[in-house]
């Protein structure tokens, strides 16, 4: 029972007087730390002698009357977000500007850990992205952001190029491996290799994050648990994501929930779960592939209208070529037509000049000869 073993490890930390009256209720009402519940009550709620004590006397931390795993994660109530529109750097667009007002999570001290600006929540990631550019992933059940890095691979899906992206190596090692997580360590308090801590997110329950099966996680975390597998083919996490425009094409993200328990040696019933880590339930969110529609759209603004502006991008080209070479021939005729008009119009003029002295000759010439012609007939008249 989820509350049951909650309510034991805040107990746990606290003196006999205060767990006294709390081991008198769990003997007087008979509650068991293990039931038998279906998946709906125990993932989506189910009303306890706990919960509704704690609704009505401790309104301020149990502020509902029924308790699930599923149920508490993705209570979004009085929650808030703000994305980037794209306006100043469309590059970020529909990634997180801030939550709760804020662009870092308050569990958290270092920027390092708290940091939630510019990553995604899984609908649409960076555009534009560059070769071994890492990104960011968010949820609020996850309790902090976590870092993604390229596997250095091409693929093609509907015939769209992606990149693979999966979580960095050693996401989850809280310090033992690199420095800088120290501060996921919660009070001082470095959970093992592979376990993230969302206590500070989740009411104040011992709950924990990790990869399923205890993937990439402490060893000794499965020696106190019998059936546990890890296999990165079955248990890994991956994002094929067009890095044009940041569309996540195909995506596999699996987290397993668990109860971090310390030791609860003074809390009735409850002796037996001290000191290990119990799994609940793992979880995968997946999309294999876009919806008809959409992928469609995509295909068609990705794919062929790329090729069309390509297409269009040399029939422009080509056009202002002919155009240009049209306009200057037409110039070149213009002024070719020009200059020989200039020519015949000088050699007209010349011409025209011309004409008049020599007409005036050949007059003067037929008159002297006429002149001529008259003076030998007067004589010849005489004579």
């Amino acid at each position: 029972m989820l509350l049951h073993r909650s309510i034991a490890q805040v107990a746990s930390r606290n003196s006999y007087l205060f767990r006294l009256p709390l081991n008198l209720l769990i003997r007087q009402t008979k509650l068991m730390p293990l039931e038998q519940q279906t998946a709906k009550q125990f993932m989506f709620g189910y009303e306890t002698t706990l919960t509704t004590l704690g609704n009505t006397f401790l309104p301020n931390w149990i502020s509902f009357n029924k308790v699930g795993l599923i149920d508490r994660m993705y209570d979004f109530d009085d929650d808030f977000e703000t994305f980037y529109t794209g306006a100043d750097d469309e590059s970020i667009s529909g990634l997180y500007e801030s939550y709760l007002g804020l662009p870092r999570l308050r569990q958290w001290d270092n920027d390092h850990c708290s940091n939630i600006q510019n990553a995604s929540d899984g609908t649409k990631f960076k555009s534009f992205i560059k070769p071994n550019e890492q990104l960011l992933f968010f949820r609020k059940s996850m309790c902090r952001a976590q870092r993604m890095v390229q596997d250095n691979s091409s693929y093609e899906i509907y015939g769209i190029q992606a990149t693979k992206f999966v979580f960095e190596k050693n996401a989850l090692d809280n310090g033992e491996f690199d420095k800088r997580n120290k501060c996921f360590c919660r009070q001082g308090h470095c959970l093992p290799r592979g376990l993230i801590d969302v206590t500070d997110c989740y009411y104040g329950f011992p709950i924990a994050l990790s990869y399923p099966h205890f993937l990439d996680a402490d060893p000794n975390l499965l020696q106190k648990i019998i059936g546990l597998h890890p296999n990165e083919s079955k248990h890994g996490s991956f994002f094929m994501i067009n890095s044009l425009s940041g569309l996540p094409l195909k995506l596999s993200v699996k987290f397993q929930i668990n109860m971090a328990l310390n030791d609860l040696s003074g809390v009735a019933e409850c002796e037996r779960f001290s000191d290990v880590v119990i799994p609940a339930l793992w979880f995968e969110i997946k999309m294999m592939q876009l919806p008809k529609s959409l992928r469609n759209r995509f295909i068609f603004y990705l794919h062929y209208l790329r090729i069309l502006d390509r297409v269009m991008y040399y029939v422009f080209f080509i056009s202002g070529g002919l155009l240009l070479l049209f306009s200057v021939l037409r110039v070149s005729f213009s002024l070719s037509v020009n200059f020989s008009s200039y020519r015949v119009s000088n050699l007209s003029r010349r011409f025209e000049k011309s004409i008049p002295k020599k007409a005036t000759q050949r007059r003067r010439q037929s008159n002297s000869k006429h002149d001529q012609g008259s003076e030998k007939e007067r004589q010849h008249f005489l004579l």
